[in-house]
């Protein structure tokens, strides 16, 4: 060990979580808000189900997807691909040492977002 190493001790100087790492922390619980919220709202745009039994009872369909819920969902799709890849700039700018984490879960974000973007920017274009 050099005389460096022994003034701070065992080089490992962090206490806890600082800031950055609080910020990334609520950052991350943001974006998957969004996309939770982006699905749901996907999900209740989507055409009605037509199956045998909806035939039999002659309930009424909407086979047309529900564009007013798809303009909403496309712009949080969109925050939340941003907001992600805006995380992860932070996160690659923080973390220096090799036993960080690799928080996986904003890739996950970013795929989701960005392929989920994808698939319903053509339905809404229709």
């Amino acid at each position: 060990m050099t005389d460096r190493q022994q003034a701070l001790g065992s080089g490992n100087r962090r206490q806890g979580p600082d800031l950055w790492l609080k910020l990334l922390s609520w950052l991350d619980w943001l974006c998957w808000i969004l996309l939770i919220t982006a699905l749901a709202l996907a999900h209740l745009a989507e055409p009605d189900f037509d199956s045998g039994l909806v035939r039999y009872w002659q309930i009424p369909l909407d086979p047309n997807w529900d564009q007013t819920l798809l303009s909403y969902s496309n712009p949080l799709f969109a925050s939340c691909l941003a907001l992600s890849l805006f995380t992860l700039g932070l996160h690659w700018r923080r973390n220096k040492r090799q036993t960080d984490s690799l928080r996986l879960n904003l890739y996950l974000l970013v795929l989701f977002s960005a392929v989920a973007l994808w698939l319903l920017s053509g339905l809404s274009a229709r």
